[in-house]
Parts: C-alpha cells; sequence; structure tokens
C-alpha cells in the first residue's frame, strides 16, 4: 500500500493500516528470496510537536527465517538475552519474569 501525500483519503488508510498495526503489535515481513533475507517493518510513532505523532516504520534486513526461530523460542515461553559487556553474558528469562524487571526498571525511571 502507498499513500499519496496529496490525497487525505489514502493517507488516512495508509495511517489507519499503521494504528492497526502498531495496536496488534505486527509488523511487516518481506522475503528476498534472492538474497536469502527478509525486510522487518515494524510500526512506531514518531514525536512531531509536544503532543503529536507521526506514523512511520523501522525497518530491519536480517537472515530469511530469523523471525520463526525467535518465534519458536517464544513459543515456549523462553526468552534468551544476550549483553555484551566485556564478556557476553547469556541469561534465559520466563515471559513473566522479564515482564516483573521491566516493569521495576520502569518504576525507577
Amino acid at each position: 500500500m502507498c499513500a499519496d501525500p496529496d490525497d487525505a483519503s489514502s493517507v488516512a488508510a495508509m495511517e489507519g493500516v499503521h494504528k492497526a498495526q502498531l495496536d496488534g503489535q505486527q509488523a511487516v515481513v518481506v522475503r528476498f528470496e534472492a538474497l536469502d533475507k527478509e525486510l522487518v517493518l515494524v510500526p512506531v510513532k514518531v514525536k512531531t510537536g509536544k503532543t503529536t505523532y507521526a506514523a512511520a516504520y523501522w525497518g530491519y534486513m536480517v537472515p530469511a527465517h530469523l523471525l520463526s526461530l525467535a518465534a519458536g523460542v517464544m513459543h515456549f515461553s523462553r526468552l534468551m538475552l544476550v549483553f555484551d559487556l566485556d564478556e557476553t553474558l547469556l541469561m534465559a528469562h520466563t515471559v513473566d519474569s522479564l515482564a516483573q524487571r521491566i516493569r521495576r526498571v520502569n518504576a525507577t525511571r
């Protein structure tokens, strides 16, 4: 879908698609067979003023099937986090324990 900036109805339609993807926590995945890669477009809101936001997408080019592999890991309710400091640390958390840690970090901000 492509929005013509001069056509208010196509812009509104594109913003509606963006909002639905953002609310549903969905991304767009485009597969490039020849490159064996996938383009992942993640909907985000970009702040354009104090209270105004614009619809935008962050794009990531990743190896093919990486998202399905990550979904498989999440299916078993285990999420691996890799922190690259002076040495690599690997930690595994359940989704609930990770959510608790995120809440604690957000509470201290």
